[in-house]
């Protein structure tokens, strides 16, 4: 993934004069970020346009990550995820994290970038979620166990928690299932039946220390989706 280069301006507050006029120190200093910051220069956006709120917040993306990750970022907790979000740039993977100083000058909370949020990423970044045999290339496999990604399974955990498809899974599984946070880029969705006969948390540990790099590692807990409450919580045997 091209990733953009993440903007900090927290050395700017120490500068911040005794004034009213917050909003326009906060904007004179990105524009000057804006123009010698590299990170910037490679983004398809002009700095006008990033500046304006209302014009890029249909280009924002969710991602889910560790919630102890979060912590300096704006993020929307769920169990010990925190979903945190980016703009999308117009060059194929580009993009540009929403960091705090962004969010104050944006005047947005974490959960108000998630209500938006919940409704450009899903357009901008469409849900894939199929049988894993069929992703394997393993047909006569049985289909109890889904991966569920974006696209182009790239940072595509989060798509989980866009509106509505946590139920709509459910629907697609038939019911109750766990989740198991494979990495950062995609989550596997068990049913219900085939998940109590297996130790899903030594599953996952497993493929974290073998498989999974620290930086894209999500968890290693196990989660259980209750179709019937609408609810998904952690799941301890």
């Amino acid at each position: 993934m091209n990733t953009v280069n993440e903007l900090n301006m927290h050395a700017f507050y120490e500068e911040m004069p005794q004034t009213q006029n917050y909003d326009l120190f906060l904007q004179e200093k990105l524009r000057g970020i804006y123009e010698n910051y590299q990170g910037f220069h490679t983004f398809s956006f002009p700095k006008e346009s990033v500046e304006n709120y209302e014009e890029m917040k249909k280009y924002l993306l969710m991602e889910v990550l560790p919630l102890h990750r979060c912590t300096e970022l704006p993020h929307k907790k769920i169990l010990d995820f925190g979903l945190v979000f980016r703009l999308a740039g117009r060059k194929g993977n580009e993009n540009l994290l929403i960091n705090q100083d962004l969010a104050r000058m944006y005047g947005k909370s974490g959960e108000e970038l998630y209500q938006d949020a919940c409704l450009s990423s899903p357009l901008l970044k469409p849900v894939f979620m199929h049988p894993l045999p069929e992703v394997l290339k393993m047909p006569d496999m049985r289909k109890d166990v889904y991966v569920i990604t974006n696209e182009e399974a790239d940072h595509g955990a989060g798509v989980l928690f866009y509106p509505g498809m946590l139920e709509e899974a459910a629907c697609v599984m038939k019911g109750n299932y766990f989740v198991l946070p494979s990495s950062i880029h995609e989550l596997l969705l068990v049913k219900e039946k085939l998940g109590r006969g297996l130790n899903l948390e030594m599953i996952v540990r497993d493929i974290n220390l073998k498989d999974v790099p620290a930086e894209e590692q999500l968890s290693d807990r196990v989660y259980f989706y209750d179709a019937e409450n609408e609810k998904l919580d952690f799941y301890s045997i």
